[in-house]
C-alpha cells in the first residue's frame, strides 16, 4: 500500500475518536490476548486495554496453541512448571499496570494448585479491595490430562472472607506489589460489591461457607464446583440477595442447610446428600444430578423445600407448599 492509501485510512479511523468509555466497552466484549493485541494499534490504544472493566486470563492466553493440542504436552507437568510461571507473572504484571483503577470482573482459568498459593492469596486480596463485582477463580485441571490423584486444590485464607479488619494485612501487600493506593479504598465495604462468586477446584471448609454468606452481603450467584472439605455447611440466618446457588461435585459434603428467601435457582451435582433451602418463597429452577440421573423442576412459588436423596433414582421426601 502506499504513503496516499496509508494516510486515507488514518483519516478514515473512526473508531479511535471515539471516547474512552466506549473502547473500553468494546475492549471488554475482547478475549485479553485480543484485547493487549490493540496496543499497537496506535498511542491512544498501547495501554488503553490495561484500563478495561473486566480482566479474564485463561489457559488459551498462556499456553501456545502447538503445546494446546499435543496430547504429551497435555500429559506432562509443564503447565506447572514454566508455563505455570508465565501465567503468574502475567498476572501480576497486569494488575500491577492497572495501578488500582476500577475493575467489575476478575477471573483466573488455568490448572494451579496450592503450591501458588501466596500469588492467588494476593489476586484473591486485590479482587476484593477493589471492589469487583464478579469474581471467578477456575483451576481444573482440564484440558491438561492431570490426574485428579495429583491435583491439590488451592484453599482461600479463611480470613479474606472473614472481617474486613483481618485484611489489613493483605493491604499492605497489596500497596507494595500492585502499586495500589489502599488508603483511598474503603475496605469496610468492599464486600458489598460481590455479586457473583465462581469457585472450581477451590477448597473451601464449612467456616468459608458461612463467612462468605455473612459478609457478602450483596452476593446474588454462588458457584462451588470440586471444592473437596466442605461436608456440613449452613447458613440459618437468611441471606436477602442470594438468588442462584449452584454446587457440583464436592464429594465429601453430607448436608447443605441454607435460609434464602429470594433464592431463584438452585443446582446441586453429586453423591446422595441431604439438603434443606429453607423459605425460598421466590424458587422457580430447581435441578437435582446423581449419578447420569437428573432430576429437575419448575415452580412459580415454593415456600420450603426439603430434599433427602436416599439412593440413586429416588428422593425420598419431598413436601412442596405452594
Amino acid at each position: 500500500m502506499n504513503n496516499q492509501g496509508c494516510k486515507r485510512m488514518a483519516s478514515e479511523d473512526k473508531i479511535t475518536t471515539l471516547p474512552d468509555d466506549i473502547l473500553l466497552t468494546i475492549l471488554s466484549l475482547l478475549t485479553f490476548k485480543e484485547a493487549v493485541a490493540t496496543s499497537i494499534l496506535s498511542r491512544r490504544w498501547q495501554y488503553l486495554w490495561t484500563s478495561r472493566p473486566n480482566l479474564h486470563i485463561r489457559y488459551e492466553d498462556v499456553v501456545l496453541k502447538d503445546d494446546r493440542d499435543d496430547v504429551y504436552f497435555r500429559q506432562s507437568g509443564k503447565v506447572h512448571g514454566d508455563y505455570k510461571d508465565k501465567c503468574i507473572q502475567m498476572v501480576n504484571q497486569v494488575l500491577r499496570g492497572r495501578k488500582g483503577r476500577e475493575l467489575q470482573e476478575f477471573g483466573i482459568h488455568y490448572p494451579l494448585l496450592k503450591s501458588s498459593a501466596s500469588h492467588i492469596d494476593l489476586w484473591v486480596a486485590f479482587a476484593i479491595a477493589i471492589g469487583v463485582s464478579k469474581l471467578e477463580l477456575n483451576f481444573s485441571p482440564y484440558p491438561c490430562l492431570i490426574p485428579l490423584s495429583l491435583n491439590k486444590n488451592y484453599l482461600i485464607p479463611l480470613d479474606l472472607f472473614n472481617k474486613a479488619k483481618e485484611m489489613d494485612p493483605y493491604l499492605v501487600q497489596l500497596e507494595h506489589a500492585f502499586f495500589i493506593p489502599t488508603s483511598s479504598l474503603n475496605v469496610q465495604n468492599c464486600f458489598k460489591s460481590l455479586r457473583e462468586l465462581i469457585l472450581k477446584f477451590v477448597d473451601l471448609t464449612d467456616e468459608h461457607f458461612e463467612a462468605i454468606l455473612s459478609n457478602c452481603t450483596s452476593l446474588e450467584c454462588l458457584h462451588l464446583h470440586e471444592s473437596n472439605r466442605l461436608v456440613n455447611v449452613k447458613h440459618t440466618v437468611p441471606h436477602m440477595k442470594l438468588k442462584c446457588l449452584e454446587i457440583f461435585h464436592c464429594r465429601n459434603l453430607q448436608k447443605v442447610e441454607v435460609f434464602a428467601p429470594n433464592l431463584v435457582s438452585f443446582k446441586y451435582r453429586g453423591s446422595k446428600i441431604h439438603i434443606f433451602v429453607k423459605d425460598a418463597k421466590q424458587l422457580f429452577n430447581l435441578c437435582i444430578s446423581q449419578s447420569i440421573f437428573v432430576f429437575s423442576w419448575k415452580f412459580s412459588l415454593l415456600l420450603l423445600l426439603d430434599l433427602v436423596f436416599a439412593g440413586k433414582t429416588t428422593i425420598q421426601q419431598a413436601p412442596l407448599f405452594f
